[in-house]
């Protein structure tokens, strides 16, 4: 009997604690988010889709970068997260066009151009470096 308790104990526990984690991540995305918004381009027709759009591509290039160094898995995990969130926030609100939603998506050109924005802003005050092909 007091395994069945003990059980049920813990998957409790494991909920509370999932929830907690998606309560701070979310926080921690919306000052992402807000953090972002400077660098939003106008988008006089659905600027909060923009906003996600752009979120999603600074997760996207900010986990590329944090994955490269190699020296902090708890970053990439973060920027991982936020791209999901982004996802998940940007879908419902995207705007359609000829051929349906407007998906997102982000080209190698535009990775590396945002990826050496980001670096720059990380890091002012050293020479950016990148291995580009």
């Amino acid at each position: 009997m007091k395994f069945i308790v003990n059980a049920i104990k813990k998957v409790k526990e494991r909920r509370l604690a999932k929830k907690a984690e998606k309560q701070r991540l979310n926080q921690l995305f919306n000052s992402f988010a807000e953090e972002t918004r400077h660098f939003v381009p106008k988008a006089p027709n659905n600027p909060l889709a923009a906003l996600y759009r752009l979120c999603w591509k600074r997760a996207i290039v900010l986990q590329d970068i944090y994955n490269e160094e190699g020296n902090n898995p708890e970053k990439v995990y973060l920027y991982e997260q936020f791209q999901k969130i982004a996802v998940d926030r940007y879908s419902p609100i995207a705007p359609e066009n000829a051929y349906g939603r407007v998906y997102l998506k982000i080209s190698g050109d535009a990775q590396r151009k945002m990826k050496i924005h980001e670096l720059k802003r990380m890091q002012p005050d050293r020479r950016v470096k990148l291995n580009v092909i």
